[in-house]
């Protein structure tokens, strides 16, 4: 029985607040923002002093406890304006869900209040560049030396990878074999300043300007053993459930971000540019191609909000995320091609902004699992699986509103 979102008061401030601070902060910097190579820290450091990447981290867990709809409204409101600063932003809120899903009661009382307040960007760091999203293939280890974890390795893909002050790092700290199975990783919180951590210089990439995702190496960084998040063995866990709870829609939220900047920059063009004595909207084909990206939109949308509001009314959820992001993922990424047919030449002008959005959707597939990653867990859900759903487990530190237990048939949830 699914539970119809609509948007509340509170809600529509936070939009409000959102779109303010955009128009104030964010556009006026964008040719900074964008210019490639850059590593944008100031507005980075804005968002996370105004206590957004706490945004859906319970009050109970010292966080603002908007819930993940106002997450979703905050990173898409970003987004349109900036894709890589909404991408920044997901990423502090991932690292924060990383320690929220896991971490002891000291953990959160130690580290959650300086993250909420903007005087500690946290990230996670899983992929390497062998196993990329088969996690158990990992290379990167923790072996125990008394009291403290030694980790060697090196990971791959990192947001903020280069402004972090501290990381919810998986390793593998069981030999491969068919007894340690998914028991075989561990996460750990790891502050960057710690001895052996080093930063590999950031090569430019062709998306998102103004973000950084890139390398951290570990040469042999000692952690305290309560530095360990959750138990021995569960850091698949903690991987997973920080990719399906936060990462999943953090990224559904900034490509749909990106496909209303779409939108309305093909609008704008497409209503100015004049054809055959009449603007270019008014062509038939050109419309086809306008009302195609706003269905595609519209639908991504739907999806998006409906899975974080089962979310924060503790609803099994965790198929509803993965198809919300590989809705927006995947629509986003057809209607940059419909954008740029509209735009014809003009699209290759370095003048027009629809040529880097184009570029910022084809960014939104990969992390937290490609297109096929997420069709593959939606089979195992629709085949039929044991698993128990991340966002029942977790339940009590990521729901907003608990209600009560639906029909025993929802239909939802059962994907890892």
């Amino acid at each position: 029985m699914p539970v119809f979102m609509t948007e509340t008061d509170a809600h529509q401030e936070l939009r409000r607040h959102a779109r303010d601070f955009a128009r104030e902060e964010i556009t006026p910097r964008l040719g900074r923002i964008e210019r490639p190579g850059a590593v944008e820290a100031e507005i980075v450091q804005m968002m996370a002093r105004l206590g957004w990447v706490g945004a859906a981290v319970p009050t109970k867990w010292h966080g603002t406890g908007l819930g993940h709809l106002a997450k979703t409204i905050l990173l898409e409101e970003i987004s349109l304006a900036s894709p890589a600063m909404g991408a920044a932003l997901q990423a502090a809120q991932l690292g924060a869900a990383t320690l929220l899903h896991y971490g002891s009661e000291a953990q959160l009382r130690d580290w959650m209040p300086p993250i909420v307040a903007g005087e500690c960007l946290p990230t996670i760091a899983v992929t390497e560049e062998e196993s990329g999203g088969h996690v158990l293939d990992m290379r990167a280890t923790g072996r125990r030396d008394g009291d403290h974890w030694v980790l060697t390795g090196r990971k791959t893909y990192i947001g903020n990878s280069h402004l972090t002050d501290v990381i919810g790092v998986v390793v593998r700290t069981a030999a491969p074999s068919a007894s340690a199975g998914s028991r075989a990783l561990s996460a750990f919180w790891v502050e960057t300043k710690r001895p052996g951590v080093r930063r590999v210089p950031y090569r430019p990439a062709r998306v998102l300007h103004g973000f950084s995702f890139g390398d951290l190496v570990f040469e042999d960084v000692r952690v305290p053993a309560a530095n360990m998040i959750g138990d021995e063995g569960d850091g698949l866990d903690v991987a997973y459930a920080a990719s399906i709870l936060a990462g999943r829609p953090n990224l559904a939220a900034v490509a749909l971000g990106i496909h209303r900047a779409l939108l309305d920059e093909t609008v704008a063009f497409t209503r100015a540019r004049q054809r055959y004595g009449e603007p270019l909207a008014d062509h038939p084909v050109i419309r086809q191609r306008i009302g195609q990206i706003r269905a595609r939109l519209m639908g991504a949308r739907a999806s998006a909000y409906q899975a974080v509001h089962l979310l924060d009314h503790a609803r099994p959820s965790d198929t509803d995320l993965i198809n919300a992001k590989l809705q927006a993922a995947s629509t986003v990424r057809a209607s940059a091609d419909d954008a740029m047919l509209a735009h014809g030449a003009a699209a290759f002008r370095t003048d027009r902004r629809i040529g880097q959005l184009a570029q910022d959707a084809l960014a939104m597939d990969p992390p937290a699992g490609t297109a096929d990653v997420q069709r593959h867990r939606l089979a195992e859900d629709a085949l039929g699986t044991d698993h128990r759903p991340y966002s029942v487990r977790l339940a009590d530190r990521v729901a907003l509103h608990p209600l009560p237990a639906p029909p025993a048939d929802t239909g939802s949830g059962h994907a890892s």
